[in-house]
């Protein structure tokens, strides 16, 4: 296999120069590459795998950056080509899975599965269809809602069903600006995870209130009205999870609860910015940080980056360099470049309103280089 090869090739030519957190992306590759099972890390993130259909541009620019520091050799887009072409269908989802994780180009992704676009819509392999409908997604191209589909009717497992259809779902409000069908699909998602059994029940459900909550707050209607709405699904997904990883046994899934809990967090803090209410905000988001990295430490760095920004429009200037100086030390060492240069735009924000211009103008100068 070409991309198993290369991978392999490059790690005994240049591990000892590599970043820790690219050594673990390329091992997990191979292993996977190699049909062995391998255990994820935060920094070995399932990029195809994200409820949001977001495109991470950053491994593609660690790659590049890599291959122009001559500590990585450009890999051969014919050779790919051609082992895509030919790759048993069983093998295509690991496939694709370790390319985003290790060179990150979607735009080749994109094309790679629109090639077999036929064999992956009738293969019935859940997590290649997952993982096709989330690149297809992501280029807001309407087929993502067939591979949805069949991913649904591919797997008897009621939980896999109902997270198709969150994916499903995400599409249309995100991709497609909404539709007549968006009500509709949020029916037959709460009819299905109605059909799990009640531990579950808690978690998925939680998953699909956070959901319709950033649903409602998108919708053209009274702005308070919405609000409180909203706050009021997000409370109800946070107490599904409190509960649920008050009583699961699985940690796997109690670590991923954990996660879904911090992000509801800060979306409950983001509807308090909404309506200036930053102390409520920052209320939220100090126990949120808090709370992070006692049992969610995966959420450390986004949610000190959260509470950052809340300072910054506290004007708590001090604060919000503290705090921004960290979460992109955390988020540099994990490899989310992106999300790092995000934060680093508050903490530019925050160093001019300090009267530090020289920081801010060193700060600016990293993110544009």
């Amino acid at each position: 296999m070409y991309l198993k090869s290369y991978l392999k090739d490059n790690k005994a030519l240049f591990e000892k120069k590599w970043l820790l957190f690219f050594i673990h992306r390329v091992n997990y590759s191979i292993s996977i590459l190699s049909h062995k099972k391998s255990i994820r890390k935060v920094d070995t993130p399932s990029y195809l795998n994200d409820l949001g259909l977001r495109k991470f541009k950053e491994q593609n620019n660690i790659y590049n950056s890599l291959v122009n520091k001559n500590i990585l050799t450009k890999i051969n887009i014919k050779k790919l080509d051609l082992e895509f072409k030919n790759l048993p269908v069983n093998d295509i989802a690991i496939w694709l899975d370790a390319f985003a994780l290790c060179i990150g180009n979607y735009d080749l992704l994109y094309d790679f599965i629109q090639k077999r676009y036929s064999e992956i819509l009738s293969s019935e392999k859940y997590d290649l269809l997952i993982y096709s409908g989330t690149i297809m997604g992501i280029f807001e191209d309407n087929r993502a809602i067939d591979l949805f589909n069949s991913a649904i009717k591919s797997t008897d497992n009621k939980e896999n069903q109902a997270i198709a259809l969150h994916r499903e779902l995400v599409f249309r409000i995100k991709r497609m600006k909404g539709g007549n069908s968006i009500l509709q699909k949020f029916n037959e998602l709460f009819l299905k995870v109605n059909e799990l059994g009640p531990l579950e029940r808690l978690r998925v459900m939680a998953l699909a209130d956070n959901l319709y909550g950033l649903y409602v707050i998108e919708e053209e209607i009274d702005y308070e009205v919405k609000n409180n709405f909203a706050s009021t699904i997000l409370n109800n997904a946070q107490i599904l999870l409190k509960q649920y990883v008050s009583i699961a046994t699985d940690k796997v899934k109690i670590d991923e609860a954990y996660r879904y809990l911090s992000q509801v967090n800060i979306n409950q803090a983001q509807l308090m910015v909404g309506v200036n209410n930053f102390e409520a905000a920052e209320k939220i988001l100090v126990k949120n940080l808090s709370f992070a990295s006692k049992f969610a430490t995966d959420y450390i760095p986004e949610a000190r980056a959260a509470l950052s920004y809340v300072y910054y429009l506290e004007n708590k200037l001090d604060l919000s360099i503290a705090n921004a100086k960290k979460a992109i030390n955390e988020f540099d060492h994990l490899g989310f470049y992106e999300s790092s240069n995000t934060i680093k735009q508050i903490l530019v924000a925050a160093y001019y309103k300090s009267n530090k211009e020289s920081e801010a103008k060193k700060v600016w100068k990293d993110i544009n280089n």
